[in-house]
């Protein structure tokens, strides 16, 4: 039976490059791999950044149109009537869509490469986002539409490319079965992206960029179960390189951790591809009225505890003016700081560098030190005794204690601000956050109070 199918598939190998020669694209009806079409279906189904799309519109799709069918993507066409590229070879096809799959024995029909990227070329340092121009777009044409797509990212695959980057995915959940197949994997420029899992994967992992994402949790990354190699426990070296995953394919800078958050993995610490992480915001800081500046009031004190001693090991704390100038604050102790009534009107930055850490200085984003909060960012600042909420952490709703609630405004820990909506029985909904870490700007009966949360 298996020499039956596999003749079989030889047969529609050999049809299928027939065809390609031959007839356009959406002529041709491809074989997809059943358990593929299940994976592909689920991600597509799940709701875009763009209210009312799922992410298969998103990219062009009409799922509204006549014979389209969510278990055929066959069907999956776009306005123009094509399913497929116009250039497919006789060893995988491409989708309008973005996802490559396999035309050979004995992966024919599963998924052979995503191909999602926007990023065109660079101009020296700048990063030029224009499509047709980019060293990447060579390999991997650039899909319409992939920088809405939302939602929970998940593939078993034996694809030795995946490229997900530019687009506004939360997690990713992935496990490479290729186990005698280098894997080129990138996740950059996903804003959104807060935890990459690749437990289970026995794939021999070459490439994972990973910088400007959102990461910045100890569980960002989840490596549990893989090729031992991968992870460097067995200790392997060559020509004095380190062979762990994270220390000579992926570059996680430009992420969001601090040194408190920054994940170990089997293998032990990172070496390389972490040191510039971008500048976070103690949950003392407050956003300031034009939305950008952040305050703090002079007399009070700076909590950076969670630094003050990393994976046993002492941090050193170093503040500065705007100028690079060094400061001496008024009052240290372990890790918080206090500057009196002589700094108002003054910008200042803390620099933090710990041994454990090779080369790192994580930064803090600048605070202005001033007399009074400003009303716009809060009406009153409250003690953080009189308000509570409940869970903390959190994954769909917090309930709002000791005063009554009547609006929310939520806020990355950059200062942007993401939401602002009504309470409703001192109840918030928080589902549709990423998971992460926010302040809430609470405005009550009592004032305004600033609340940090974590989103599960």
């Amino acid at each position: 039976m298996r020499t039956i199918n596999y003749l079989k598939r030889a047969i529609l190998s050999v049809i299928a490059s027939v065809c390609f020669t031959t007839l356009y694209a959406e002529d041709f009806r491809f074989p997809f791999a059943e358990k593929d079409v299940a994976m592909w279906k689920k991600f597509m189904q799940q709701p875009s950044a763009i209210e009312g799309k799922c992410n298969l519109e998103v990219l062009g799709i009409d799922v509204n149109r006549v014979g389209f069918d969510w278990d055929d993507p066959n069907t999956w066409a776009r306005e123009d009537g094509k399913v497929f590229h116009n250039k497919p070879t006789t060893d995988f096809v491409t989708t309008v869509w973005g996802v490559s799959f396999d035309s050979r024995d004995p992966y024919y029909g599963g998924t052979a490469r995503v191909g999602w990227t926007r990023r065109a070329y660079k101009e020296g340092t700048q990063e030029v986002f224009e499509v047709g121009k980019s060293v990447e777009e060579k390999w991997i044409p650039y899909t319409p539409g992939l920088e809405n797509l939302s939602g929970r990212f998940e593939l078993t695959t034996l694809a030795p490319v995946v490229n997900c980057c530019d687009t506004k995915i939360e997690t990713v959940r992935l496990i490479m079965n290729n186990e005698t197949t280098d894997c080129y994997l990138q996740f950059s420029r996903n804003f959104n992206l807060t935890q990459i899992d690749l437990s289970d994967s026995k794939g021999k992992i070459r490439q994972m960029p990973s910088y400007r994402c959102n990461l910045s949790t100890l569980d960002a990354f989840v490596l549990n179960n893989m090729r031992p190699e991968e992870l460097g426990e067995d200790g392997k070296y060559d020509n004095g390189v380190d062979y762990r995953l994270f220390d000579w394919v992926t570059n996680i800078d430009e992420c969001h951790f601090r040194m408190s958050t920054m994940p170990l993995i089997p293998g032990g610490r990172l070496y390389n591809g972490y040191r510039n992480q971008k500048p976070f915001v103690p949950e003392s800081y407050q956003l300031g009225a034009d939305g950008e500046t952040w305050e703090f009031k002079a007399g009070g004190f700076i909590n950076l505890s969670s630094e003050n001693v990393v994976r046993d090991q002492p941090t050193t704390f170093v503040w500065k003016d705007l100028d690079g100038n060094e400061v001496t604050p008024d009052k240290a102790v372990q890790g918080r700081f206090q500057f009196k009534e002589s700094f108002i009107g003054r910008e200042l930055v803390c620099e933090m560098t710990n041994s454990f850490f090779d080369g790192w200085i994580c930064k803090t984003q600048p605070v202005k030190i001033v007399a009074e909060y400003t009303t716009t960012a809060v009406d009153m600042v409250k003690s953080d005794n009189n308000l509570n909420i409940f869970p903390n952490p959190a994954i769909d709703k917090i309930t709002i204690d000791g005063a009554k609630a009547f609006s929310v405004k939520v806020f990355t820990l950059e200062g942007k601000e993401i939401m602002n909506e009504n309470v409703v029985d001192n109840v918030f909904d928080i589902s549709r956050l990423s998971t992460g870490y926010y302040l809430l700007d609470i405005k009550s009966d009592q004032g305004t109070f600033i609340k940090k949360i974590i989103k599960k």
